[in-house]
């Protein structure tokens, strides 16, 4: 009985802690000097939106960068010249739109992969997949919330190798300097 009792007890526990908001299982494996790519814990999850030679865009991030919002106000560029090591995973849909968006379609997605300031880096596109977006309103204090499926990466200099492939969810705090990434 008292045994039948503790495993209900850590079951209810283990239960109440859920799934985090803001997660990715999957990635890509570390490739010469550029580390790997895979969000073991996500430190920022934001969202912006853009303007594109194609119109108007969402942009989502999820990163292990702390103070992402912070660093992308500081330096548009912070992807292509980061001054710290990151790993981010980027996904592109459509602005003012909610739903499912097909990779390749009406998506972008990717993982960026950075060793630091002058370190080897690298940016994985994504072949395939889904992302599912269900709010997203762009000014302070807002959220987008969502999901992200059987997203393929493939590889940097050839999108026929495939290297790899995410999944997971996001609750992303609204930030401006977004608006700003090249």
């Amino acid at each position: 009985m008292l045994r039948t009792g503790l495993t209900l007890a850590l079951l209810v526990a283990l239960a109440a802690c859920g799934t985090p908001d803001n997660y990715m299982y999957g990635g890509v494996p570390a490739a010469g000097s550029v580390p790997a790519g895979s969000l073991s814990s996500v430190s920022t999850s934001l969202f912006g939106e853009r303007d594109t030679p194609k119109g108007r865009q969402r942009v989502v991030i999820l990163s292990d960068a702390p103070d992402l919002c912070a660093k992308l106000t500081a330096n548009p560029h912070f992807f292509s010249a980061p001054s710290t090591p990151f790993v981010a995973a980027l996904f592109f849909t459509p602005a003012a739109k909610i739903g499912n968006f097909g990779v390749g379609d009406a998506a972008q997605a990717s993982i960026a992969v950075s060793g630091g300031s002058g370190a080897a880096s690298a940016v994985y596109p994504a072949a395939a997949g889904y992302v599912y977006v269900t709010e997203a309103e762009p000014h302070a204090g807002a959220q987008a919330q969502g999901t992200f499926s059987s997203v393929v990466l493939t590889s940097p200099t050839d999108p026929t190798m495939l290297l790899g492939q995410i999944d997971g969810a996001f609750v992303a705090e609204f930030c401006g300097a977004v608006s700003a990434l090249p």
